[in-house]
């Protein structure tokens, strides 16, 4: 008799299995039949029977039916139950014209007669705004007869609360100008809390440890022209949809990787994307999309990312936009050939359906929105939150936009193919209302997948959030401003690379590009910008031996996050913040690795009066032999120091042998054999810091040697602060003196500090 405890528990894949056929019906289902979000009633005569409830009480029923006769109807679209009160939205349809409203009435605690006076009281909103010429005097519920135009609502509702309450709070009542102010905001509010939704989503149906631990993945709702309202994406919707050649119905799903295809799709072949059209009725109001990097998609590298592909057509399975649902039904023979090209087809099978599920919940809420408000409102909602947007990036182009050009320039080491460093450059001015930025100067495209293919819409939305983000934190970025930024992509260069050069690697080119944003703005908004970032999205692989069951694990690796004009940088974290670094529990369960360590790395970050934040050190030690792969960058270059900060750390890695012997490994390593015993050592770079170290309140550095971020060697060499290694205190004396000493003698602060002008090597 086998014991419980001996009896292994089925893996995620092997559920998977089981339960696919089942899984593929039941969202095959949904996708035709989709699910009814409101409740229509047509006028009909009250019930007055005893015992029976109306949803229209007879008061109201009469004047809505002696002004409209039977062309009217009504939709309760939502209600909410409170301690203090109940609130139904409520739209009333008369002669081809619709008012939408809320009425309210307090809660006395008879729940059924509550919600129909709250209907009662919509109602009347409603027809007081649909057809006040045609205004009927009515009785309300309990009073005597009046005209409802004279009717304060809260001293009625005050009144009777005052006879059946004990709540001691008047229902709140806004008019219908209010709520359609408030619209564009509730709107707003609506968008980013379906992006989460989405996101939550696919997040528990994701299989693949790309998605559901590293967060690589992204959602976004559009306009009906593809215009981006709420989330991130890497592809140009709108130009993709212009180019794709059939018609678009509802239950149809699009599927797409090219990067090279119209609109492009991510970054490189690993994200998949998934397009959804919202209908409401008949016409489509707007596009729910997602997109999630791919296990393995079929290239010669484990994790389809070969750090020394020279062409696309090495980097795995590429796809054009195709209909992977065509009204509601499933193509299964395109899903057969996806999946039969991967090494993980349960896990890319259930990834694509977690982003398609993640894309109908997107759809649903987008409905509802359409469905509380209206078309016409709905679409004017977004046309307001558009020009917000348009509004707000145009005065910060008037204020941070130079009126001469201005320039930056930073490099990414290599191609993981022998060439580099490779430039990248920009410039930046200003014409009236209109920001341009011309890329013009970085270098021409590598053999090495470190290439990116911009489209030059999703760029303006980098620069568009990186703008808004650093104004306003709580404004939603959105396609809004995009006509007011010039765009220059040179052609065949690095950041916009021509078919097939290969993009696989391209994370580190990306993040370059967002440091060399930075740079190149510090010139005209010095109290917006950060020091230089770690700058390279670092990634380690490891896979057993072949042979073994396919256990692959990946990891994400970042540095610190850049020292801030009001604020020292933060230890560790990505900038990214929908992405992490792995659980060690995880890890350690799915592989055999063990993880000895992982540490903040003291003095990697650059010093400054706002210290960069440090780099991260990670030590894994396998338990079965295996290969791995390594993408890093800043391993030559370093996060840049500004306006006297100093720069922050390189990364490093190496690899230490079961009998002691340790080889430092270059920044991209691919097919490094590891045996049991063996250990690699990640180490990944610190940021810049801002401003003079010398300039750093003492009580600062001494909580960071405290913490153990700062060496008492540093504190002293950089930031001119002596600490007892005894006891741990501050030698003040000394400390102001030598101070004196190094303001004398150090040289003249530099806009950047690349690392030529840091005192030594952290």
């Amino acid at each position: 008799m086998t014991s419980k405890e001996n009896t292994p528990s089925p893996s995620l894949e092997e559920i998977a299995s089981a339960n696919k056929d089942e899984f593929d019906t039941l969202f095959s289902t949904q996708m035709a039949l989709g699910q009814g979000i409101t409740r229509q009633s047509q006028a009909t005569t009250p019930t007055t029977e005893a015992g029976a409830m109306t949803s229209v009480g007879p008061h109201i029923w009469n004047l809505l039916q002696e002004t409209y006769g039977d062309k009217w109807s009504h939709e309760v679209i939502e209600h909410t139950v409170e301690p203090v009160q109940v609130r139904v939205l409520c739209r009333l349809t008369a002669n081809g014209h619709s008012r939408t409203e809320f009425g309210t009435t307090i809660n006395d605690g008879n729940i059924g007669i509550c919600l129909q006076r709250a209907t009662d009281n919509a109602l009347a909103h409603c027809h007081s705004n649909l057809a006040p010429e045609a205004h009927a005097d009515f009785v309300s519920a309990g009073a005597s007869k009046t005209d409802y135009r004279s009717i304060d609502l809260r001293n009625i509702d005050a009144a009777a609360h005052k006879k059946n309450g004990p709540w001691g709070q008047v229902a709140d009542v806004r008019t219908g100008e209010e709520i359609r102010k408030a619209i564009p905001h509730c709107m707003e509010v609506a968008f980013e809390n379906t992006i989460g939704e989405m996101e939550a989503v696919l997040l528990k149906g994701a299989m693949s440890n790309g998605i559901r631990n590293l967060h690589d993945f992204g959602c976004v709702i559009t306009d009906r022209n593809g215009l981006v309202l709420a989330g991130k994406t890497e592809c140009d919707l709108s130009t993709m949809l212009d180019g794709f050649s059939h018609d678009i119905h509802p239950g149809d799903v699009i599927l797409h990787n090219d990067p090279y295809g119209a609109g492009g799709a991510g970054g490189h072949l690993n994200d998949w994307v998934i397009v959804t059209p919202i209908f409401f009725g008949e016409d489509i109001v707007g596009y729910s999309s997602s997109y999630g990097h791919m296990s393995d998609i079929g290239s010669p590298a484990m994790g389809s990312t070969p750090l020394t592909a020279q062409s696309l057509f090495g980097e795995g399975l590429r796809i054009p936009p195709i209909k992977l649902y065509s009204k509601g039904d499933l193509n299964h023979d395109a899903l057969s050939i996806l999946n039969s090209n991967s090494r993980t087809p349960r896990a890319n099978h259930n990834d694509v359906m977690a982003l398609i599920a993640s894309t109908r919940a997107g759809e649903a809420r987008i409905v509802q929105l359409c469905t509380r408000f209206g078309k016409a409102t709905y679409h004017r909602g977004v046309e307001i939150l558009m020009d917000r947007s348009r509004q707000a990036l145009r005065s910060i182009i008037r204020k941070y936009f130079p009126p001469e050009p201005q320039s930056f320039e930073d490099t990414v080491d290599d191609d993981g193919c022998g060439n580099g460093p490779v430039r990248i450059r920009a410039t930046i001015w200003r014409e009236g209302d209109k920001g341009y930025l011309d890329w013009t100067g970085t270098d021409a495209q590598t053999v090495g997948p470190i290439n990116l293919h911009l489209q030059e819409t999703v760029l303006k939305q980098i620069v568009t959030e990186y703008l808004l983000r650093r104004i306003d934190p709580s404004m939603k970025p959105n396609s809004g401003g995009h006509s007011l930024l010039d765009i220059t992509l040179p052609a065949q260069s690095l950041i916009n690379a021509s078919f097939p050069a290969a993009l696989g690697n391209r994370q580190h080119s990306l993040s370059r590009l967002r440091d060399v944003l930075n740079g190149v703005f510090s010139y005209s908004a010095d109290e917006l910008v950060v020091s230089g970032g770690e700058g390279h999205y670092g990634r380690f692989a490891f896979a057993p031996t072949p042979g073994k069951p396919l256990i692959r694990l990946t990891e994400t690796h970042y540095g610190g996050i850049p020292a801030r004009p009001d604020a020292d940088g933060i230890d560790g974290p990505a900038w990214r913040s929908s992405m992490q670094i792995n659980s060690i529990e995880d890890m350690e369960h799915r592989a055999p690795i063990r993880i000895e360590s992982r540490l903040s790395v003291s003095d990697s970050a650059g010093q400054g009066t706002h210290r960069g934040g440090n780099g991260v050190s990670t030590v894994y030690q396998f338990t079965e032999p295996g290969i791995v792969s390594i993408s890093d960058d800043r391993h030559d270059s370093r996060p840049w120091g500004i306006f006297g900060g100093h720069a922050g750390a390189r990364s490093r890695k190496y690899l230490t042998t079961k009998d002691g012997q340790r080889e430092e490994l270059a920044s991209k390593s691919e097919h490094v054999a590891v045996f049991s015993g063996d250990k690699i050592t990640y180490t990944s770079p610190g940021t810049g810091g801002w401003g003079d170290p010398l300039r750093r309140p003492i009580e600062l550095v001494h909580k960071d040697v405290a913490r153990g971020l700062v060496t008492p060697l540093s504190a002293k060499e950089d930031y001119g602060v002596v600490i007892d290694t005894i006891t741990g205190a501050v030698a003040s004396d000394e400390s102001e003196a030598l101070r004196r000493r190094l303001q004398g003698t150090q040289p003249s602060h530099t806009h950047f500090d690349f690392g030529k002008n840091t005192r030594r090597e952290s």
